[in-house]
């Protein structure tokens, strides 16, 4: 079985100029076998902000020498906070390859004394924004503010390059992350769900 996603975005009249993804399932027979809550959050060059305690440290945008890295960070993300609707090692190959073959998306990586400690990707741009994600720090170095400067810090780059908003999805049950994105200058413009189907 093939399976595909749907992302269906629920905003008030207020945010109907909000960015919303949205990817059709695929041709066929589906069955809605997935549903993870998420809520859709931007950051607008009148919203940024600095952490007040940046993390040691600075950015830098990965390359293809960092690819085996990315890979697995990308897969360990996926694991956790995707869960059952992880889409698998193919396609996070795939996607590192368009991010670090892209003239507009790329992924910024965090280094603290010479070690890569946490990355933030960005892509999928609008006409007006880009997306920020996936944002990812291994479980034995969180809570020393890599993921928060580093979001911070790729988001400030985007709007600087003339972006009039930056947008990410958070998740609802991750109190955490979205403190953090709060924190930095992101406001939550709406609520969204995620469906995995698989086909007959």
């Amino acid at each position: 079985m093939t399976s595909s996603s749907l992302r269906s975005t629920s905003c008030p009249a207020s945010s109907a100029r909000s960015p919303r993804s949205t990817r059709s399932p695929s041709a066929g027979a589906c069955n809605a076998a997935l549903g993870l809550g998420s809520s859709l959050a931007r950051a607008s060059s009148r919203s940024p902000r600095s952490p007040t305690c940046r993390a040691s440290g600075g950015l830098r945008e990965a390359t293809r020498a960092d690819y085996d890295l990315l890979v697995d960070w990308f897969a360990a993300f996926g694991r956790e906070a995707l869960h059952d609707g992880e889409p698998g090692l193919e396609q996070h190959e795939r996607q590192i390859r368009m991010r670090l073959d892209s003239t507009v998306g790329g992924i910024g990586l965090w280094e603290d004394d010479g070690d890569v400690v946490s990355l933030c990707g960005y892509g999928s741009p609008t006409p007006s924004g880009i997306r920020i994600g996936p944002v990812y720090t291994p479980p034995e170095l969180r809570g020393r503010g890599y993921a928060t400067t580093l979001t911070a810090d790729v988001s400030a780059a985007q709007l600087a390059r003339g972006r009039r908003f930056c947008f990410l999805y958070t998740d609802l049950a991750n109190p955490t992350s979205n403190a953090i994105y709060e924190r930095i200058g992101y406001v939550r413009v709406c609520e969204s769900k995620q469906l995995a189907f698989e086909r007959d």
